[in-house]
């Protein structure tokens, strides 16, 4: 085992992984694209609760809320996935590969295709999400104990944390949780794009596929817990309790690893996919 990994660490460092990262980042993030994701996202969460900003006694706890079930949700996953995960494409599709392949092999190219796309779904989420909580927060209070709303917002997901006084780990919970889900739906347009090279095909995947899940979980999965649900999951509302008591941290928690625990081995297959496409076109 430890032979494998010095192999496998001499492969992805004298190979030009850090060259591929530096290269990949500036793509991903040094370009008018993201910033106009993460607006875009904003811009979706303000107008799903538009119709509510004027309501008196709201605030960002409510509104947010609210936002997480609005009609826009399958659209954040298209939002993730417009920095970079076509990037692969773009790369086919203008034959950058060979030059980039004569100087090295497709495993560092693979692992910072995989890097960058994971990474930059889950910022532009975040930060969509908190660029929308500063501009409501511009106008309300962060949360209002004595407003008519804190009572629905309190039986929300993790609405415990409220009631506590933890306000900023409330949010901190929901919008990682979110972001999370976002960036495993950025991996999965990766993947499609290593069997398509159309990048609208590409782009639109996500929200495809994040219909796909919500109707499995539904239907197939009908049986399983609640917070073991693919739609649950991965939009961060998994609630474990013990003795009829939510754990939010421990909810959080088991987030984390169940993205780690499906993202490693979706790497992983994407790795191989790029690899094969690279090698046999």
């Amino acid at each position: 085992m430890s032979e494998l990994v010095r192999r496998f660490w001499r492969e992805v460092t004298r190979r030009g992984l850090v060259g591929y990262l530096r290269m990949d980042l500036y793509r991903a993030f040094v370009t008018p694209v993201f910033p106009l994701a993460v607006l875009g996202m904003t811009w979706m969460l303000l107008m799903s609760v538009n119709h509510q900003v004027h309501e008196p006694g709201v605030d960002v706890a409510y509104l947010h809320m609210v936002s997480q079930s609005s009609a826009f949700n399958d659209v954040f996953y298209v939002l993730a996935a417009l920095p970079f995960a076509a990037a692969f494409c773009l790369d086919w599709n203008h034959q950058f590969l060979k030059p980039l392949l004569v100087r090295s092999s497709g495993v560092p190219y693979a692992i910072s295709k995989i890097v960058t796309c994971a990474l930059s779904g889950f910022v532009t989420i975040a930060l969509g999400q908190l660029f929308f909580v500063w501009v409501l927060r511009m106008r309300m209070a962060l949360v209002n104990p004595k407003g008519p709303a804190f009572l629905s917002t309190v039986q929300f997901t993790h609405g415990s944390l409220l009631t506590e006084g933890h306000f900023v780990l409330y949010f901190v919970i929901h919008i990682v949780g979110m972001s999370l889900g976002a960036a495993f739906y950025a991996l999965l347009a990766l993947l499609v794009s290593s069997r398509f090279q159309n990048v609208f095909v590409v782009l639109a995947s996500p929200m495809i596929l994040a219909v796909t899940f919500r109707t499995l979980s539904d239907t197939v999965f009908a049986w399983v817990p609640s917070w073991a649900t693919p739609s649950v999951v991965l939009i961060g509302r998994s609630v474990l309790e013990r003795q009829g008591v939510p754990l939010p941290g421990w909810s959080f928690v088991y987030e984390v690893l169940v993205f780690w625990l499906i993202c490693i081995p979706l790497g992983l297959l994407i790795m191989r996919q790029l690899k094969r496409r690279m090698a046999y076109g």
